[in-house]
């Protein structure tokens, strides 16, 4: 039974490492035919794919590195600028919009102003601030201006009543105060949009100038020529011819940012498949080697079984046949 037992895992051993070598040789084949598909596509000259594959392991592709990564570093300080540039047209009519309505709010102001007394809408305010004075002060028996003698409950009715009647006045007033801070809030955007374009603007000129990019060398950029010391509003004038031109030189470099892109996934793809080819081939000998040896040793271990089954059979049968002699002495 232990040597029946040991045949059967060596049978079950040989059997598995001999389908782990047919996947390896199968794995050898499939990527070498990857390969030699990337290689047809590449009109390689050379005979071998495997060596083909080599050939691309061991090239140098440091530049093409630094050429993706300086495209990569101006295309993020174009996109600024032109982020920049493109909010300034929003903010600008947001600007015109704040800038009419405060106005036309000021002109209502000074009409509803100019009915009452042809008085300017500054005594509103100043019968707002008397009130709120005589209803907090008690007891009030002077006028605070004239100093003559007064009701103060009747004084504050008096103010009360003359404040209602310029609720006109007062109702343009708090609209004036709502267009001016609508107006400040949009000035201080459509100046931070112009800081904004001009700095992103400078940090673009300057990239531009100083970049080396092949697949810039036919394009023309607008001479733009920015002093040290200049103000938003002449900067953002100089960078619009830039700015028109923006857009080209960004889609150039998506172009070849893409172009190198593939470029690295196909030598990833080849490299894989490379590798594929080098860690099965090497498992290939090895799993040779382990098949050869469990197969020599189950052949030694069927014929030692076999040759114990004989010499028992054979024990057997001599015994058998002596005991059989000592019964039939005669025979």
């Amino acid at each position: 039974y232990g040597i029946e037992k040991s045949e059967n895992s060596l049978r079950d051993a040989a059997r598995t490492t001999e389908t782990e070598l047919q996947q390896a040789i199968r794995a050898v084949e499939q990527a070498k035919d990857s390969l030699k598909g990337y290689c047809e596509k590449e009109d390689s000259p050379g005979d071998s794919a495997i060596a083909w594959a080599k050939q691309e392991k061991e090239s140098d592709i440091s530049d093409l590195n630094a050429e993706l990564a300086q495209i990569n570093s101006l295309t993020e300080t174009l996109n600024d600028f032109k982020t920049a540039s493109d909010g300034l047209s929003s903010k600008k009519t947001a600007y015109e919009i704040a800038s009419k309505a405060d106005q036309t709010a000021q002109e209502k102001l000074q009409q509803e102003a100019t009915k009452i007394s042809n008085q300017s809408s500054e005594l509103l305010t100043v019968l707002q601030s008397a009130k709120t004075f005589v209803d907090k002060t008690d007891p009030l028996e002077q006028c605070p201006v004239c100093e003559q003698g007064v009701d103060r409950d009747a004084l504050s009715k008096s103010i009360q009543d003359r404040i209602r009647s310029m609720g006109a006045l007062k109702t343009a007033s708090n609209a004036v105060t709502r267009t001016k801070r609508t107006l400040n809030s949009a000035e201080d955007a459509y100046t931070a949009q112009l800081t904004s374009i001009a700095t992103n603007g400078k940090a673009a000129v300057s990239a531009i100038n100083s970049q080396d990019l092949d697949c810039l060398k036919d394009s023309e950029f607008p001479a733009v020529v920015m002093p040290d010391e200049i103000e938003d509003v002449a900067a953002v004038e100089l960078l619009k011819p830039l700015a028109d031109k923006i857009e080209d030189i960004i889609k150039t470099l998506g172009d070849r940012s893409k172009e190198i892109g593939e470029s690295q996934t196909r030598r990833t793809a080849i490299l894989s498949f490379l590798e594929q080819v080098e860690e099965n081939e090497k498992k290939q000998v090895d799993l040779a080697r382990i098949s050869q040896g469990l197969t020599k040793a189950l052949g030694i271990v069927e014929k030692e079984r076999k040759d114990f089954v004989k010499n028992v059979l054979e024990e057997i049968s001599n015994e058998v046949d002596r005991l059989y002699a000592n019964l039939h002495p005669n025979e």
